[in-house]
């Protein structure tokens, strides 16, 4: 089971890396939430891939990912939150 998450935690460690607009990483975030993944566990998935990505000098991504987590935890206006506040 655990290689399954160390998978799904690739691709979206990739996903993020690659993402070019906001738009388009909250509507991924939002079909990874849809596809079962906790809203926890995407978090410290995000907060992870932040790190890494400014480690390696890609700060627009490592800021994209900022803001993605913004729209994950509330941190944003109503109707743009992708987590009910009980999902966390």
């Amino acid at each position: 089971m655990k290689d399954a998450v160390t998978v799904a935690e690739q691709n979206i460690h990739e996903a993020v890396a690659s993402a070019e607009s906001l738009q388009w990483l909250g509507a991924y975030l939002k079909g990874v939430l849809d596809g079962g993944f906790a809203s926890a566990d995407l978090t410290a998935v995000l907060e992870q891939a932040y790190v890494q990505l400014r480690e390696c000098g890609n700060v627009g991504a490592a800021d994209l990912v900022l803001d993605g987590l913004d729209l994950l935890s509330g941190w944003c206006g109503p109707g743009e939150q992708l987590a009910p506040p009980h999902a966390a």
